[in-house]
């Protein structure tokens, strides 16, 4: 989703909320920057 700007509205790159919707963290995978929801990271910890 882009805003007005033409900037990339950032997203959790599990479930796509977007940083209006969600608290977003930066992370990095497979040398991306990517962002995780506060709700989806425990996935991440823990596997899911």
């Amino acid at each position: 989703m882009a805003e007005k700007t033409g900037k990339k509205e950032n997203s959790c790159f599990i479930c796509n909320k977007t940083e209006h919707q969600a608290v977003l963290l930066a992370c990095r995978k497979g040398g991306e920057d990517l962002h995780v929801c506060t709700r989806c990271l425990p996935m991440l910890i823990h596997g899911g």
